[in-house]
């Protein structure tokens, strides 16, 4: 059987999330002294998913606490309801989105508006887990939420090689050379060509290459071998096939059929 405690809880959230105030006066005044605070904060969260935003208001003049840090659960709930009047309302009362927030709307959102929103408030895409945002909307196709991050200030770190993994991205790989991402960018695992090898993507692995991208840290690694033939003979196949020769080195879809990692 559920303790005095934990029913008064459930009726405040029920209350916070409907905007029930004269509920949540009454669950305040039968709360035992001291432990008010565990029903404001209660209130608070379930106030947010509910897009109260004047019942939030009532509970902080009452003494919810407001995360002006930015890492915490209210952020993260106010960005899931994607709605700029509630994090607006948040904002006004100390709240401050910063870089975990804006990794946290990349991920869990597909809202622009709100990325925007984070952005021009300040959230810094590049100062903790530098690079997640950025590879975040990448994998997610966001070509707009790329703009928006290279705007202000977000580097490309990992991007182009995440996006050269996998062909679901083949797009997102042409748009990020074509804002200035490096196609020999290379890293502790290589360079964009050589992820693009690790899967077999051989639409990417030939487009890379036409685009300036050196075999060096493929070779140099002596992995990828046979994927990066069979990407260098796709490439000329295509030019072959522009000037209209035909080839007979197309790879065929057995070929294609190489393991990754």
């Amino acid at each position: 059987m559920a303790s005095e405690e934990a029913l008064l809880e459930a009726e405040m959230a029920r209350a916070c999330r409907s905007g029930d105030l004269e509920i949540i006066d009454s669950v305040l005044d039968r709360s035992q002294k001291g432990r008010e605070n565990l029903y404001l904060m209660t209130g608070f969260y379930h106030a947010i998913i509910g897009k109260q935003i004047e019942i939030i208001k009532y509970l902080s003049e009452r003494g919810a606490f407001v995360d002006k840090g930015g890492n915490g659960r209210q952020g993260f709930l106010a960005i899931n309801t994607t709605s700029l009047k509630l994090l607006n309302t948040l904002y006004d009362l100390g709240w401050r989105p910063n870089t975990v927030s804006l990794i946290y709307a990349v991920h869990h959102t597909d809202d622009d508006d709100v990325l925007r929103w984070l952005l021009d408030r300040g959230a810094q895409p590049n100062s903790w887990g530098g690079g997640l945002a950025m590879q975040g909307a990448v994998l997610a196709n966001r070509f707009e939420a790329v703009d928006m991050l290279l705007a202000h200030g977000a580097t490309f770190g990992k991007a182009l090689h995440m996006a050269a993994q996998r062909p679901e991205c083949f797009e997102m790989v042409k748009f990020l050379v074509s804002r200035g991402a490096d196609v020999n960018s290379d890293g502790s695992l290589g360079t964009p060509l050589t992820f693009a090898c690790s899967t077999a993507n051989l639409e990417a692995a030939s487009w890379l290459l036409e685009h300036g991208a050196v075999t060096s840290s493929v070779t140099s690694s002596n992995k990828f071998g046979r994927e990066l033939h069979l990407a260098e003979a796709r490439l000329r196949s295509a030019k072959e096939l522009d000037a209209g020769e035909g080839s007979d080195e197309v790879p065929t879809r057995d070929e294609q059929a190489v393991s990754g990692f």
